[in-house]
């Protein structure tokens, strides 16, 4: 056992019962996915290689576009893509300049 381990777990002994025992589920949660994400990557190493090689033709192919991350959400409002295409379509000369709200 290495000794960041031992001090946390130390650390763990001050804790109630309770506590103990929702920090070792948690632990054990996170160990379990783990373990089914090596198996699944296991079953198929090449899985990852092709999806990866999907999506750089995709890209070289121009059918990707840069996720702006404060207008992300947006796009999972249904029509929301097609209206900022054509508000950035639009030309500035062609915007209102008073908002119509």
């Amino acid at each position: 056992m290495t000794e960041l381990l031992e001090r946390a777990i130390a650390k763990l002994k001050t804790l109630s019962a309770s506590e103990q025992d929702a920090l070792a589920s948690m632990i054990l949660e996170e160990l379990e996915d783990d373990m089914r994400w090596d198996k699944a990557f296991s079953r198929s190493p090449n899985a990852l290689a092709k999806l990866a090689a999907t999506a750089m033709a995709e890209y070289r192919a121009g059918k990707t576009q840069e996720l702006d991350p404060e207008t992300l959400y947006l796009l999972s409002v249904p029509g929301m893509r097609e209206s900022i295409r054509e508000g950035m379509a639009t030309p500035i000369e062609e915007c209102d300049r008073q908002l119509q709200w």
